[in-house]
């Protein structure tokens, strides 16, 4: 009988990969989208200084920026720079793999979580909770929680294009980033050389001051405690915070200049950013500046001049920054007696009332930021190129000023101050489509350009008063109106929206126009600018009836999609000029910062200045601001 042969056994095989999961690439691309989206939003910050929502000064977003980890360390980049590079390279390499990763960029991977990892637990520590820092990091976690699960499900990956790609779009967003960057240092380094020139020619060339029979300096810059002579040939008052990181830098200049010998005398007069003593301030950017300004009155109070120095040299040390403990421990150490009454004294009235009395000087010369130097008399300007006050004070003594007690030391007050502010500013030119509104005669002497959000109540006021000057006796103004809506309906480069029916009030005011022409524009420009709290669609409407437009004509542009590019292309344009606030105002091509001093509205003096430059001189403007009057 035949013998049967067994039967095979057929032999095993490992199971096929079975890739990755299609949902899994998908939803890693979307976490590094995360990612991007939220580093790149802090590097348009970056660039533009347009405050992210929650990252205004003194955010904890603003504080992370400014911190030992905003930056490389060694080379100073900011860390978004990096993340967001990071982030688009992983992004190339995982698409280029479609949703597969080799060992080596795996392990990569993985560093950059423990990197997130890291942010993320620092964040916690120091109490810097950044939206946009915790929002790139989580994406980057959650993209490499899908690499390990591609992995798990994948098997082997062979070497394809995912290195080069990952690697070159790496390279190539960090070098267009670190180009930016480099050109913009460059050119602030440039205008801050350009600047210091300027206050060193100015402080050379100023006529020389009454010697020793003048009477003790006791206008707006006569401080309390001074470092030096009473008749001193150079005379130093800083406005400063001492929270503030530039500050400590110049105040590192400035004892470089004592221990020097330099023939100086200082003092030091109180601006702190924070909103417990300063109404001025833009928030709690430094929340401990008050009670440092505080610290430093309270110890002159206790022990004079030389106790107010040692305090204020302490308080400089430690950034302003100090627990109780280390305050008392502080008192001690610099012979300031029992700390309990030390602390009475510092949370006592007077320390506050001369805190205060220093911002409202400050203020009265607008000052709105620090460190705010003078020098004899004259603001150091250009102070953040390299060494600028020792440089400018060396500069100074080549020229032998005289002794003097400083009390001819009297700088411009608020109001001439911001008029010299906009004659330094350089003239910038503006595409002709930005300048398609304009009211005011073709000859005019003087061009106002505004960007302004017709919802928001600064442009009301400051278009109230350039109006004015469109027709009348004096100076007469060809004024220019352009678009920011801060509505992202319409706006792509609004952080936020803070008007939501900002991009309705202009798109009614472009619908005029593709109507009614230039007086359908200025019509319902006028609507919209007289009725500010009291839009509304059927408002608009019946306006542009009143104009004579006819209705359905109105009706019908406003529902033509493209409406929005005109205005899409004003709010890109001033992104491009550096808008940071608004109203936003050229006049005669400069850019004036700030148009209020105190209560008075400036633009009525800029508006005479710019009309004498242009050879039509007119006499002075009368002392009313016109801020009450309405246009027509």
């Amino acid at each position: 009988m035949a013998q049967r042969k067994p039967n095979p056994i057929p032999p095993r095989h490992a199971p096929a990969p079975t890739g990755c999961p299609g949902w899994a690439m998908v939803v890693g691309a979307l976490a590094l989208g995360v990612a991007i989206a939220s580093s790149g939003m802090l590097v348009y910050q970056h660039f533009t200084g347009i405050s992210l929502p929650g990252c205004g000064p003194g955010s904890p977003c603003a504080q992370a920026a400014a911190s030992l980890w905003g930056k490389v360390p060694g080379v100073g980049w900011p860390t978004s720079f990096v993340g967001l590079a990071y982030f688009v390279g992983a992004l190339a390499a995982w698409l280029a793999g479609r949703g597969r990763l080799p060992a080596a960029l795996i392990w990569i991977a993985r560093l950059g979580a423990l990197a997130s990892v890291f942010f993320l637990s620092v964040s916690v520590v120091e109490r810097l909770f950044c939206l946009y820092c915790l929002v790139a990091q989580s994406g980057n976690l959650a993209f490499v929680g899908i690499v390990e699960l591609s992995r798990k499900r994948g098997g082997p990956v062979t070497r394809g294009w995912q290195f080069p790609a990952g690697l070159a779009a790496f390279l190539a967003v960090g070098g267009l980033l670190l180009s930016a960057n480099t050109q913009a240092t460059q050119q602030a380094a440039a205008k801050a050389e350009r600047s210091l020139a300027e206050t060193t020619s100015q402080l050379t060339s100023q006529p020389a001051a009454a010697t020793s029979d003048a009477p003790p300096a006791q206008g707006v810059l006569a401080g309390r405690y001074r470092l030096g002579p009473e008749l001193s040939p150079i005379r130093i008052v800083m406005f400063t915070d001492y929270q503030c990181p530039d500050c400590k830098l110049l105040e590192a200049q400035l004892f470089r200049l004592v221990d020097e010998k330099a023939p100086i005398a200082v003092t030091i007069r109180h601006f702190p950013f924070s909103s417990d003593c300063n109404p001025h301030s833009p928030g709690q950017m430094h929340a401990n500046a008050c009670w440092a300004s505080r610290a430093a009155e309270a110890a002159g109070l206790i022990g004079g001049n030389d106790a107010f120095w040692r305090m204020h040299r302490w308080l400089f040390e430690r950034g302003g920054s100090f627990t109780d403990e280390q305050l008392r421990e502080g008192i001690v150490t610099l012979g300031l007696g029992e700390p309990r009454a030390f602390e009475q004294v510092m949370t006592g009235p007077e320390t506050l009332a001369r805190v205060k009395a220093d911002i409202a000087d400050a203020v009265r010369l607008g000052i709105y930021n620090t460190p705010f130097i003078f020098i004899n008399g004259v603001e150091l300007r250009g102070w953040t190129a390299p060494d600028a006050l020792v440089r400018a004070v060396r500069t100074l003594m080549e020229s032998l000023p005289p002794p003097s007690t400083g009390s001819a030391d009297t700088p411009p007050e608020a109001a001439e101050k911001l008029v010299e502010d906009w004659r330094r500013n350089p003239v910038v030119s503006f595409a002709p489509e930005l300048l398609r509104h304009a009211k005011g005669p073709d000859d005019s002497p003087v061009t106002i350009v505004m960007f302004g959000d017709y919802a928001e109540k600064f442009t009301g006021q400051a278009d109230a008063v350039i109006r004015l000057f469109t027709q009348g006796s004096g100076p007469t103004v060809k004024y220019h109106f352009v678009h920011f809506p801060v509505d992202q309906a319409c706006n792509p480069i609004a952080p936020r929206t803070m008007h939501p029916d900002a991009c309705a009030r202009a798109q009614a005011a472009e619908a005029a126009a593709m109507v009614g022409g230039p007086d359908g524009f200025w019509a319902m420009h006028d609507y919209l600018m007289s009725n500010q709290t009291t839009f509304t669609p059927d408002g608009a409407r019946v306006a542009a009836m009143g104009a004579g437009i006819d209705a359905a004509q109105f009706d019908d542009a406003m529902s033509q999609p493209f409406l929005k590019d005109p205005i899409a292309n004003d709010c890109r344009a001033a992104s491009g000029l550096g808008l940071t606030s608004i109203p936003m105002i050229f006049v005669n091509g400069r850019h004036l910062p700030r148009w209020q001093a105190g209560n008075e509205n400036i633009i009525p003096r800029v508006i005479y200045a710019a009309a004498e430059e242009s050879a039509f001189v007119l006499p002075p403007p009368s002392q009313t601001d016109g801020t009450n009057a309405s246009p027509k």
